[in-house]
């Protein structure tokens, strides 16, 4: 089973991420920016994914759409 290990990045803070059993270290669902005025628009990069002084959960898979 995966250990989790933080890495504090500098604008970014604090993520939470798994490393597997050879040693390579996950970080899954990172959103590295937003379209805060919907699709078709430029996006938003992120400046931070967790409350200042919160570590983000980057342990999991985030949401997947399946084929329709």
């Amino acid at each position: 089973m995966p250990s989790s290990t933080v890495f504090e990045h500098p604008q970014l803070g604090k993520i939470k991420g798994l490393v597997e059993e050879d040693g390579v270290t996950t970080f899954r669902n990172v959103q590295y920016a937003s379209l805060p005025h919907g699709r078709f628009t430029q996006s938003v990069l992120r400046e931070e994914l967790a409350p200042k002084g919160e570590t983000y959960d980057a342990t999991k898979h985030g949401y997947i759409s399946l084929p329709t």
